[in-house]
C-alpha cells in the first residue's frame, strides 16, 4: 500500500532545488482525483515576490526571474506620444508601443 502524504515526515526547511509534490486535478491520467506531479520550490517563492512587489507597487512595477533564479525589478511604462519626450521625434504614438504596426495595449 502506497504511503500517504499525511504519514511522511515533516520538512523543516526548504531549498530552491527542493521539489514539491502537487496534484494536479485537471490532468485525470492517474485518476479522477488527478495527477501527481512535482514542482520547483523557486517557482512558489518567485510567484509570491512577484505579487508582493505588484500588490506593494499599486501594479506599477513587476517582478521576472532569470534562469538562475535572480530577481529582476521593472517598471510598467505608460504609453506616450513620442514627441512629448524629444521634440525632434514624430507626434504619434512612440515606437516601443507598437508591434508589427499594431499599438501595443496592456492586457
Amino acid at each position: 500500500m502506497a504511503q500517504q502524504l499525511t504519514d511522511r515526515p515533516e520538512a523543516t526547511t526548504i531549498q530552491d532545488e527542493d521539489l514539491l509534490l502537487v496534484r494536479d486535478v485537471s490532468d485525470k491520467q492517474d485518476g479522477p482525483g488527478g495527477t501527481d506531479k512535482k514542482i520547483p520550490f523557486h517557482i512558489l517563492r518567485n510567484q509570491t515576490l512577484r505579487n508582493e512587489v505588484e500588490k506593494a507597487s499599486g501594479g506599477t512595477m513587476t517582478v521576472m526571474h532569470t534562469a538562475k533564479g535572480q530577481a529582476s525589478y521593472f517598471f510598467v511604462q505608460s504609453a506616450f506620444i513620442a514627441k512629448d519626450a524629444d521634440t525632434g521625434l514624430p507626434d504619434s504614438l512612440h515606437p516601443m508601443f507598437r508591434a508589427n504596426s499594431d499599438h501595443i495595449r496592456a492586457p
